[in-house]
């Protein structure tokens, strides 16, 4: 020290005095590793006597030897009396005028510490063992937006390694729109000790953007903040997948009230109009067939197939409606359904010829009992029989046959023409709602592309399913299959006893779209 004089010469007891005083562990050992020196701090801290110790070389079991050479500072396990400490050592040479040096060692007791540390250790890597297994996302970010470390997860879920993430700005990895926001937001929390939430799109590596939402800590006021966060990209995209769904239940919901609304306000003046015009071809009739009564009796027969066809539109999209809805139900009967097929061929067969066609039924079977709703399987042979007609030419014929398909306790219903046929780029969509079959259709007949899926939707709720062959090399054919089940505890009907007014009426419907 500076201006400071020491003329006093210490004695080797006088070091020893203030050795003893130092609230250290001090020792010294020989070349043989002999300990020639212990304070008293070291006797008091292993409860020994210098005679236990001094000349001699085990006198507590330790990891690491204390002779030249080992390292300079360290800190070692202690063991003595099944006790156990942990020293924090520095270790020089010490000149004893020969060729072999002593050594001089002086320990700190950093057993609390030592413990302190161990219990921080384990408490640190239950941490990271939860953090790794835990579904969240978590990081720990700098000051300068930088991370100072991240979870495999963050790893797996943006693409990004390890080393990419510190060298890479938060801000940069966040969505343009979002960064002026978030900004604001990480000044603040730097500085703030509470917790707070954040949304925000971040970058991938593959240049998407994921949504994720933080939970933002401050761990060191303006250095450190911890991030946990949880990847909700596929919850927004379910969540706005679930708004437009249910907007578009709406819209349909409306368009289907609408629907129900308009064709049964447009169906009571149809059928006002169509008994009017009905009473005057009965007035006409009567009387003598002039030439000015025949023009007559053909505008009416005009407006009256007109009027069916109004009639037939209304009917079906009453039907789509109560489809949709699921308020379209079906009375199961138990009947015999050669019967009912044969009947409704009987009874078109008349119109059908007068339009030029044949119509030909052909069945092995008399009797065949299932259960279905009668008026929905005329609605479905009508239907399929004006198809038939409109596209087949003048002198053509059309096939309805009958079969049963035993393995599989099925009815096999099939119509065929020999008309102009389907292309094969309308035969996956020929059932669709409003679509027909090609330009040729639209140019050729009329028609709104509603009828072939109602029929669709009638056999099916039937159980049933229909297709089109697409195997023949003319005309089209429809195939439909209905299981051959039986109501329980409801009458057998055998013969399909419906009047015959009613009938005609279906028919007249049915067939208004055919000139």
């Amino acid at each position: 020290m500076e201006g400071c004089t020491i003329n006093k010469k210490y004695s080797v007891d006088d070091l020893e005095r203030i050795l003893d005083n130092f609230p250290y562990l001090i020792w010294i050992k020989d070349q043989k590793n002999r300990y020639r020196y212990v304070n008293k701090y070291f006797l008091t801290t292993f409860k020994k006597n210098e005679r236990d110790i001094i000349g001699k070389t085990e006198v507590i079991n330790c990891n690491n030897d204390y002779v030249l050479g080992s390292e300079e500072n360290l800190i070692t396990e202690v063991e003595f009396n099944e006790n156990k400490k942990y020293l924090s050592v520095y270790k020089t040479e010490l000149p004893t005028g020969t060729k072999y040096n002593w050594m001089l060692a002086v320990a700190r007791d950093v057993t609390l510490l030592k413990k302190e540390m161990t219990k921080r250790l384990k408490v640190q890597k239950r941490l990271e063992s939860f953090l790794e297994i835990s579904t969240d996302l978590w990081g720990i970010l700098q000051s300068n937006y930088r991370f100072k470390d991240v979870s495999d997860n963050c790893i797996k879920t943006f693409g990004w390694t390890s080393e990419e993430f510190k060298n890479l700005n938060a801000v940069n990895l966040t969505h343009p729109d979002d960064r002026e926001r978030i900004l604001k937001k990480m000044d603040f929390l730097f500085n703030k000790d509470k917790k707070t939430f954040l949304l925000n799109r971040f970058l991938c590596k593959n240049g998407k953007y994921k949504l994720i939402e933080w939970t933002w800590c401050c761990l060191e006021e303006g250095k450190t903040v911890l991030l946990t966060g949880r990847d909700i990209t596929e919850k927004k995209q379910l969540e706005e997948e679930k708004r437009r769904l249910e907007e578009a239940i709406a819209i349909e919901s409306l368009k289907t009230e609408f629907f129900a609304t308009v064709s049964h306000e447009f169906k009571t003046p149809l059928n006002i109009i169509l008994t009017t015009v009905q009473l005057l071809a009965d007035k006409f009739k009567n009387d003598v067939l002039t030439e000015e009564v025949k023009i007559n009796l053909k505008y009416i027969n005009g407006i009256k197939q007109n009027s069916y066809r109004l009639l037939k539109l209304v009917n079906n999209l009453i039907d789509i409606t109560q489809i949709d809805g699921g308020i379209y139900k079906l009375s199961l009967e138990n009947c015999n359904i050669v019967s009912v097929i044969e009947n409704i061929v009987i009874s078109v067969s008349k119109y059908i010829n007068e339009k030029n066609r044949n119509i030909i039924f052909d069945t092995t079977k008399e009797e065949i009992i299932l259960a279905i709703d009668c008026d929905k399987i005329e609605r479905i042979i009508l239907n399929l029989l004006s198809n038939a007609v409109k596209y087949t030419n003048r002198g053509g014929n059309i096939y309805v046959n009958l079969s049963t398909d035993i393995n599989n306790n099925r009815v096999i219903v099939k119509i065929k023409d020999d008309g102009i046929g389907i292309p094969e780029k309308d035969m996956d969509s020929i059932f669709r709602r409003f679509k027909q079959s090609g330009d040729v259709f639209t140019r050729r007949c009329e028609g709104t592309g509603i009828g072939l899926s109602i029929v669709r939707s009638l056999i099916e709720m039937h159980g049933g399913k229909i297709k089109v062959n697409n195997e023949i090399k003319k005309g089209a054919e429809f195939i439909f299959f209905l299981p051959i089940n039986k109501v329980k505890d409801k009458e057998i009907y055998s013969l399909y006893n419906k009047k015959l007014d009613s009938r005609f009426e279906k028919y007249n419907i049915e067939f208004s779209d055919i000139y």
